[in-house]
């Protein structure tokens, strides 16, 4: 994968977060200029390092980094605010939801189907992101509280 951006963390005060996007690629002419931009590329990193994606092997299922998948785990775990990043994640870029190749929404346990059977695209906006028969990502916005995806 191209890197287009890198991001600098200058300072970390409490919930303050100060930094700045880095263009890299001579092809990218700006930075979007969506005030949450610069913490969706972080929290799209911490989602990429918690489930193993980046990695320093090229193979289908991750993307080239200069370190071990072990590593990046590790990067994860020392995070100082590592606990708000799951929070983070879902208000930025959407939510994970369990589901099976149909799109019927699936339990925590990713095997049994929620009753009444209900379809993801039916029950909340999602943003395109998907891994077909395993999960789908809602949009960060969802179409109405009362149909928010259940969690269990």
């Amino acid at each position: 994968m191209t890197t287009i951006f890198t991001v600098s963390v200058d300072s970390v005060e409490g919930s303050t977060l100060r930094g700045r996007v880095h263009i890299v690629n001579p092809d990218v002419p700006y930075v979007p200029e969506e005030t949450v931009f610069p913490l969706s590329l972080l929290a799209d990193a911490w989602w990429h390092l918690e489930n193993g994606f980046l990695r320093n092997e090229e193979d289908e299922g991750g993307e080239r980094y200069p370190f071990t998948e072990e590593q990046g785990k590790d990067i994860v775990a020392g995070m100082r605010l590592k606990d708000e990043f799951p929070n983070l994640f879902e208000l930025i870029l959407g939510k994970e939801i369990r589901v099976t190749k149909d799109g019927y929404l699936l339990a925590e346990d990713g095997k049994t189907v929620l009753e009444p059977r209900r379809k993801a695209e039916d029950v909340c906006k999602l943003s395109g992101g998907s891994r077909p028969g395993y999960s789908v990502f809602t949009s960060a916005t969802p179409r109405s509280s009362h149909n928010a995806p259940p969690t269990s």
